[in-house]
């Protein structure tokens, strides 16, 4: 998860927490507060593995695209859009042309 907030990104959560749990079993939910202007991310993890690339170098890159063009920033569809559009150019760069089929992306800004 980010966290967008005066034009950084940074994790919303350092924690090892599973926010899901396929198990019958009762699962840890994680919460935080969004304050007026950030913006919240969720991104499958589904996409690490076509891409062969790690969730830290996603993040960084991720970071660098929304830093380069703040226009990402002025609402939570063009973030999505701007998050999509990297993530597909990573893509194609390795040959990958589907990733966009298996790609989910929410995005939550706290007007």
């Amino acid at each position: 998860m980010l966290l967008f907030k005066d034009g950084s990104v940074f994790p919303f959560s350092e924690n090892k927490k599973k926010y899901y749990d396929f198990d019958q079993s009762p699962g840890e939910i994680a919460s935080g507060k969004l304050s007026k202007g950030e913006f919240l991310v969720l991104i499958t993890d589904r996409i690490l593995s076509p891409l062969g690339i790690t969730n830290n170098s996603l993040l960084t890159g991720i970071k660098e695209k929304v830093a380069s063009n703040k226009n990402f920033l002025k609402s939570s569809k063009d973030l999505t859009l701007g998050i999509a559009k990297y993530i597909d150019s990573v893509a194609k760069t390795k040959g990958i042309g589907h990733i966009l089929d298996i790609l989910s992306i929410i995005v939550i800004r706290r007007k």
